[in-house]
């Protein structure tokens, strides 16, 4: 009886191994066709996500600038106890705060042809390191 059922588990388990190896090479080029599909149908969803994240990004750089220009505007009328100035003056301001962020990014790409760090491009134009990367950012297709 004994040896009987040793012959038995030694039949069951040459074929498990047989069947094993049989059926995990169908599996496995299943998985792998399974995979390729996947990669063909993820490839334009992450175009479509790094676009879409480029346009968000667009917008958060256009809504920083007027941000910034902002609060120097509101700077300018609290320098000047509360007056609003006139219309005029007022373009000619926002025409000169242009000029001087335009002017302090010809001078960031001056130091970075120089070479510079970022910390000490930020330490030359006293400004914070944030604002150097707003600048350029805004002003890259100039």
């Amino acid at each position: 009886m004994f040896y009987i059922l040793m012959l038995v588990g030694i039949i069951l388990i040459a074929s498990g191994v047989f069947l094993e190896k049989r059926f995990s090479s169908s599996v496995k080029s299943i998985l792998r066709d399974r995979a390729k599909e996947n990669k063909k149908a993820e490839a334009p969803s992450r175009d479509m996500e790094v676009m879409l994240l480029e346009k968000r990004l667009e917008k958060l750089e256009e809504m920083l600038f007027n941000k910034l220009f902002q609060e120097e505007k509101t700077k300018q009328t609290d320098d000047l106890g509360g007056l609003e100035l006139p219309v005029e003056g007022r373009i000619d301001e926002e025409e000169k705060i242009r000029a001087d962020y335009l002017q302090q990014y010809r001078l960031i790409k001056k130091y970075e042809e120089e070479n510079k760090s970022l910390d000490e491009i930020a330490r030359l134009l006293e400004m914070n390191k944030g604002e150097v990367i707003l600048l350029k950012s805004l002003y890259k297709n100039l």
